[in-house]
């Protein structure tokens, strides 16, 4: 299964909670048997320790393993078609993503809700670049891009580095904790319904599924650390 949500504020995502899950055959009729998975959000601060936890929660009634899980930090989105299986993630033309950083959360029993911290609100920034005025193509763009200043200057260029207009000083840096996060968690159903192709029968035992997740990084850390009155750790 794949979907894509698209969420009004980046900074703060809209919660999106699936509490159902109904499988269709191919004559597009419903499937007696509903997988269980866990429930999962976009990321929150915990303000005690001003980590950035990934949180599962098992749905009501059921008792979820998470095996294992691995978050990595990546420096662009990846393709739909690199969630499944045991690919790692590549792009749109197929080419792979090589993670910035790369975590994993501890094997345990999913009873209620589970953290997996996904990075901390002091960890440094992929990309971090500062354009200072008076630097080639820099200009102080406090009162407005200086277009016309720029334009008796320099012009379009055809060669390396191209030029396309100018540069407004101050700092740029990748969103937190990266331009897009990426998760890969294995969980078992110790005790789920499902249909044995040997036994050519219903049984009732362990079921694995494995969830693929990706979602972006936030724009502006320094809101959330302002809205949770974390501060940063010198």
């Amino acid at each position: 299964m794949g979907a894509t949500f698209t969420g009004v504020d980046f900074n703060q995502p809209d919660p999106i909670v699936i509490q159902n899950v109904t499988l269709l055959d191919a004559g597009n009729a419903a499937l007696a048997l509903h997988p269980r998975l866990p429930i999962y959000d976009a990321g929150s601060l915990d303000a005690a320790d001003g980590a950035f936890d990934l949180h599962f929660e098992a749905p009501a009634g059921a008792l979820l393993q998470l095996r294992d899980a691995r978050i990595m930090q990546l420096p662009r989105v990846a393709s739909i078609d690199s969630l499944n299986g045991d690919q790692r993630p590549f792009s749109f033309d197929k080419e792979p993503i090589r993670p910035w950083a790369e975590t994993e959360c501890k094997p345990q029993l999913v009873r209620g809700r589970i953290r997996c911290t996904i990075a901390k609100l002091d960890q440094r920034p992929h990309v971090y670049v500062v354009h200072k005025v008076g630097e080639p193509n820099v200009f102080d763009c406090s009162h407005g891009i200086p277009w016309k200043e720029f334009e008796r200057t320099q012009k379009d260029s055809k060669g390396i580095p191209d030029v396309d207009g100018p540069i407004c000083a101050g700092t740029g840096h990748d969103p937190f904790p990266a331009t897009t996060v990426y998760v890969i968690a294995t969980f078992v159903d110790p005790k789920a319904k499902h249909w044995d192709a040997e036994k050519q029968a219903y049984v009732v035992g362990p079921v694995t599924s494995k969830v693929y997740y990706q979602f972006a990084g936030v724009r502006n850390a320094e809101r959330m650390r302002k809205q949770y009155g974390t501060t940063p750790a010198r």
